[in-house]
C-alpha cells in the first residue's frame, strides 16, 4: 500500500483532485440532506430504502476521501 500512496504523491495536481473530490462530496452531502428534507414532507415510501442506500454511499465515500486527503496532507 505504501507504493500506490508513493505513486499518487508523485502525480502532479494530485492534491486539488482531491480538494475538488472533497468539496463535491461536502455538496452532495448537504443536497441529499436537502433532498430528504422533502422526501420525509412527501412520506413516499419507495423512495426511503434508496435514499438509505445513497446515505450509506455518501457517508462511506466521505470517510474513505476524508482518509485519503489527510494521508496525503500529512
Amino acid at each position: 500500500m505504501n507504493e500506490f500512496n508513493e505513486f499518487l504523491m508523485k502525480i502532479d495536481g494530485i492534491y486539488e483532485i482531491f480538494d475538488i473530490l472533497f468539496l463535491l462530496l461536502i455538496f452532495l452531502f448537504f443536497m441529499l440532506l436537502f433532498k430528504d428534507a422533502i422526501l420525509t414532507i412527501n412520506e413516499n415510501d419507495e423512495d426511503s430504502i434508496f435514499g438509505k442506500f445513497i446515505w450509506v454511499l455518501i457517508i462511506l465515500g466521505f470517510f474513505i476521501l476524508m482518509r485519503v486527503y489527510i494521508a496525503l496532507k500529512i
